[in-house]
């Protein structure tokens, strides 16, 4: 094998096993960010793909983007809380 297959074949591993913990994934790092007043990120499926949900400890969420640059606020949702 060359170093090109072993590149390859670790990352195939690692993405299998990054995906394989998020199976697992219950929430509580996040859910213990947003309790502590910070917000937290995320992509799902409503999620525009170039794009990241940012979800504030108020409900509030945006839509960033990253580049070099850093962070972009792409459009912001309040969403009042129940």
């Amino acid at each position: 094998m060359d170093n090109a297959d072993l590149d390859l074949l670790y990352e195939c591993t690692f993405e299998a096993e990054l995906l394989a913990q998020l199976d697992l994934d219950d929430g509580s790092a996040a859910l213990a960010h947003l309790a502590a007043g910070r917000p937290v990120y995320f992509h799902d499926r409503d999620t525009p793909t170039d794009l990241v949900t940012k979800l504030f400890p108020d409900g509030t969420r945006q839509l960033v983007r990253f580049d070099t640059q850093g962070e972009h606020l792409v459009c912001e949702q309040d969403v009042k809380r129940r």
